[in-house]
């Protein structure tokens, strides 16, 4: 799948088309690229963050509380810490309207359910073809203590998007919390052993 095919979807209308063709390409092709007038981003901010990062390294900033980082900076960025506050918040700001698109899409109260990633994958250039490719990844976690249940929307029941013998698998799962299960995907991706025994 090239870059070039995944859909465009103009958010600057948060409104129930908008949320209909959002639904129609995540459905489609897992992947959509968003662009409108009130994503809060300009290509000049969205630089400087790149250019405050070390491009040979990767690392993962959490929460901050009052512009400042909970967590030990690299030395190189602690003067930076409101900045990457302010990127955070721009982020979370479009992801909140994101969830309200989906909503209206699904046609579900506003930011209520969720729906399977996609599983992201890397394709490298050919070998005739150089490109440097860099990222920076937001991933947007619902509050701990809320409950991970069946999206509560006829679109998709109607859509048959899961056999019976998974609809009576689900319906047979014990029901997690978005911290229970964020601390079992941490453990089978790192081996923490020791988080996947403090939530069964």
């Amino acid at each position: 799948m090239a870059a070039t095919d995944i859909p465009v979807i103009d958010i600057s209308s948060l409104c129930n088309d908008t949320g209909a063709r959002l639904v129609h390409a995540i459905h489609e092709w897992g992947f959509a690229f968003v662009k409108g007038d009130n994503t809060g981003f300009t290509a000049d901010a969205i630089g400087h963050i790149f250019e405050l990062g070390d491009l040979k390294e990767v690392f993962n900033l959490g929460e901050f509380v009052d512009g400042k980082a909970q967590q030990l900076m690299p030395h190189a960025l602690v003067d930076y810490q409101k900045d990457f506050d302010d990127f955070a918040a721009q982020c979370r700001t479009l992801c909140m309207q994101l969830l309200r698109l989906f909503a209206l899409g699904l046609k579900i109260d506003p930011a209520e359910g969720g729906r399977d990633c996609t599983v992201h994958r890397v394709v490298f250039p050919l070998d005739n073809e150089k490109a440097d490719r860099y990222s920076i990844a937001y991933f947007f976690h619902p509050s701990n203590e809320t409950r991970l249940t069946a999206v509560p929307s006829d679109l998709i029941h109607q859509a048959n998007a899961f056999s019976d013998k998974q609809q009576e698998e689900v319906a047979g799962l014990k029901v997690v919390t978005a911290e229970e299960h964020l601390r079992r995907r941490l453990a089978a991706t790192y081996g923490w052993d020791h988080l996947s025994e403090a939530v069964d």
